[in-house]
Parts: structure tokens; sequence; C-alpha cells
């Protein structure tokens, strides 16, 4: 009987000391356990087929009396420990187990991860800025690192429940297990961190780098329209109206300010492109390049279509002060032709009928030059001129036309003047001359002696007579 007993403390003590250990660390540890708690299990149930029967019977077989109910009551706590010791066993092969699991689940979930971002991290990208890259070539890297990214918030789930897990079986790790395992954590968070990292930092570096060259080329075709639409306002006829010409006259301002203003805009899409530069190929870069030397040029010329455009309407502008000036410059002309017609200097007659023949008419041939192109201007002027200015102009028209009828007029009043004048003065001198001609002779007639027939007072009062009455016909026939 107390061989049996001891067998029954023996089995018992060994349970108990087996689930007396504490807690079991690592996976191998806690597969050794339950092994252990298995096989207990199973030496109980096949070593004693039923040793509380075995028991009793040897109670049946013990003496009536004291010793009886001993060995009852130490039958009964013994069977009681028993079923305590059964039901921690169970209790504890399934936390063993519960464990395992975690192990397993945190073992397959790590092994995937770490496999994963090991695949990340040896999936190389060309390091932009060190080696220039096609175009293409920068989009598609960009394409790459957006899957990517969509793959790592795929991951990210995997990689929360790893981290989380690891943290769980840090709390029932020993020292060595712990340190082991943390380090690991460590080395998953410090990975996943860095892919992150370089993901984010090589997609916002294609974002930046196509973000640029997108802006260069919008830049590009932003010029292009404002040309088209400069040339499309230049293309207009140039007005005559002289308010429109006006209005005109600002709208060329503001588009030579708003051409002065994209130099800003080529020196920014210049810059652009030398920052693409170090970034993208050559061949890309020099179709780029291309382009903004092609719109440079264009800008340059419709720069020097406006500014021709702007010159223009000036000189429409000006041509209501040309017109001022140049009729101004006839009238002091008609003045001066006035006075030079009119004078009555030291000059002699033939000299001023030749001139008013020759001279003044070569003047006044150029002066008509000028007094039609005057008056095709003015007339001009006038239909693109409002109401008012446009009778200042016929008046002052008007007032050219008079005075220079007036010149002619005085010009051929003067000249007939001189004519009549040459005449009378050629007279006078023929005149003159017969008069000279007529007091030589009656000189000489004077200066001859009187011869007298006869010396008395008749023949004196005769000669006399005959004399004075020569002297009065021929004196009275001069003065005529």
């Amino acid at each position: 009987m107390f061989s049996r007993q001891q067998i029954l403390h023996s089995i018992i003590a060994d349970g108990q000391h087996l689930l007396e250990q504490g807690q079991v660390d690592d996976r191998r540890s806690r597969r050794s356990y339950r092994s252990h708690c298995r096989l207990y299990s199973e030496e109980v149930g096949s070593g004693s087929p039923d040793p509380w029967h075995s028991s009793r019977n040897e109670t049946q077989e013990a003496p009536p009396g004291t010793e009886r109910d001993e060995f009852n009551l130490k039958l009964t706590l013994l069977s009681n420990q028993w079923q305590g010791v059964i039901r921690r066993a169970q209790q504890r092969r399934g936390i063993i187990d519960s464990q395992i699991r975690q192990w397993q689940r945190y073992r397959e979930m790590a092994e995937k991860l770490c496999k994963w971002l090991v695949e990340v991290s040896c999936q190389t990208v060309c390091e932009l800025g060190k080696v220039p890259i096609p175009l293409q070539q920068a989009r598609a890297l960009l394409d790459e690192m957006q899957l990517k990214e969509k793959v790592l918030l795929r991951q990210q789930g995997s990689y929360i429940l790893t981290v989380e897990g690891g943290k769980q079986l840090l709390l029932c790790a020993d020292g060595e297990t712990e340190a082991a395992l943390q380090t690991e954590l460590s080395d998953i968070q410090e990975r996943w961190k860095l892919a992150s990292r370089r993901l984010e930092e090589q997609k916002k570096q294609l974002t930046f780098l196509l973000k640029d060259w997108e802006k260069c080329e919008k830049g590009i075709a932003d010029s292009q329209e404002k040309l088209k639409s400069f040339k499309k306002k230049l293309s207009l006829p140039l007005p005559d109206h002289h308010d429109e010409l006006h209005t005109e006259q600002i709208r060329c301002k503001e588009l030579e300010s708003a051409a002065e203003g994209w130099t800003d805009d080529l020196a920014h899409l210049i810059v652009l492109k030398e920052n693409l530069s170090t970034y993208i190929s050559a061949d890309d870069i020099l179709v780029l390049n291309e382009r903004i030397e092609l719109l440079h040029r264009q800008w340059e010329e419709l720069c020097h279509q406006v500014s021709l455009r702007r010159q223009q309407v000036s000189e429409r502008l000006n041509e209501w002060a040309v017109f001022s000036e140049k009729n101004k410059e006839l009238c002091e002309w008609l003045t001066q032709m006035e006075s030079k017609v009119s004078q009555n200097g030291d000059i002699l007659i033939e000299e001023m009928i030749e001139k008013l023949k020759k001279d003044y008419q070569d003047e006044i041939a150029v002066a008509q030059d000028n007094k039609i192109q005057l008056q095709q201007m003015g007339e001009r002027l006038a239909k693109a001129s409002h109401e008012s200015k446009a009778l200042e102009i016929e008046y002052k028209l008007g007032k050219v036309n008079d005075r220079w009828q007036h010149l002619l007029d005085l010009i051929a009043a003067r000249m007939k003047k001189l004519k009549e004048t040459l005449v009378a003065v050629q007279q006078l001198d023929k005149n003159m001359n017969i008069l000279r001609a007529w007091l030589a002779h009656i000189e000489s007639e004077l200066s001859k002696p009187i011869v007298y027939e006869t010396c008395d007072s008749e023949e004196i009062q005769r000669k006399l007579n005959e004399q004075q009455v020569k002297q009065k016909y021929e004196i009275e026939e001069q003065k005529t």
C-alpha cells in the first residue's frame, strides 16, 4: 500500500516541479516543455490506468481503525493534488501552444517582411544628379516609385502586426531572448524607416524634377499663346482717326511693357533649363533649348514689330503737328515772297522782271509741290479728325489757297507794272536822246555867227524875230 502511495507522491511531485519551472522563453524550450507535459500525461495515463482504484483496494485490505481513516484522508488529498496537477498541466499546455503559435506567426511575418525589405533595398534606382537620364526614364522611375509606395502601404499592415507581435513576445521572454528579439525588431524598424525614407526622397526628387520640366513646357506654351495673341493684335490695320490712333498708341505701349516683362519669363525658363540639365540627358535638354531659343527669336521679332507699329502710330499722330508746321512754313514763305515781289530797292527793272520770270517762278514751282502735299495731308487729316479739328484744318487750307492766289495776282500785277515802267523808261531814254540831239543841234546853230545883209535896225529886228519864232517853235516841239 505504501509503495503505491509513494509512486503517486512521486508522480505528483514530478508534475508540480515541471509546472513550477516558470516561463519558457524561446520557441525551442516551449516545444521541449510541451513535449515533457505530453509525455508526463501519457506516462501518468499509461503507467497507472486507475491508480485510485488500486489504492482503494489497498484501503479495503488495510486493517480497520485509525490507520484506515488516516489512509483515506491521505488518499483524498492525493486525489485532489492529482486533479490539480492534471488541470494545471492542461492549462500550461494551452498557454504554451498559444505562445508557440505566436512565435510561429511572428517568425513567418518577420521572414516575409525581411525578404521584401531586402528585395526593395536591392532594387537599385539611378541616383539623380550623378548621371543624367532621359526624360522618359525619369517618368518611368516615378511610376515605379508610386507603385513601390502602394506596395509599401500594403506591407504596412504586415509591418505593424510583425512589430506588435514582437513586442508581445518581449513580455514573456527572458533576458537573452529579449535582447535578441529587441535587436531583431530594431533592425526591422530601422530597415523599414530607411526604405520608406529612401522611397519618399526618390519620389519627391523625381516629382520635383518632372514638375520643373512641366513648368518649363507650360512656360513655353504660355509664351506661345501670348505670341499668337500679340501677333493677332499687330495684324490689325492701323487706324486713321485721331482718337483711334491715340488708343492704338496706348495699346502699343502696353504691348511693349508686356514684351519687356517677358524677359523675366525667359530668364525663369533658362534657370529651369539649367537645373534640369543636371538630371536630364543632353538630348532632351537640346530639344528644350532649341524650343527656348526659337521662342526667344520670335519674341525679339515681335518686339521689333511692336516698335515699328508704335513708330508708325507716332508718325501718323505727328502728322497733325507736321501739318501745322508745314502750314506755318508755307505761310512764312508766302509772306517773304509777297515782300520780295513788292520791294522797290536799288535794282534794275530788267533784273526785277528777270527774277519774276525765272528765279521767283522756280521758288513758286517748289512751293507748289509743298502746297499740294499740304493740301493732300490736310484733306486726309480732316477726314480722320473730329469736327472742330477738321474745320480748323479746312480753314488753314482755305487761307493758304487765298494767300497763294493773292501772291500769283501780286506777281502778275507787279510784272505788268514793271513792264509798263520799262516801256516808259525806254521811251524816256529815246526822248532824251532826241532832246540831246536837238540840244546839240541848237547849240550848234546858236554858236554860228549871225550875218546881216545890211546893217540897219530893221535887219536886226527881222533877224531877232526869226530867231525868236524858230526858237519858240522848236522848243514847243521838243516839249511835246
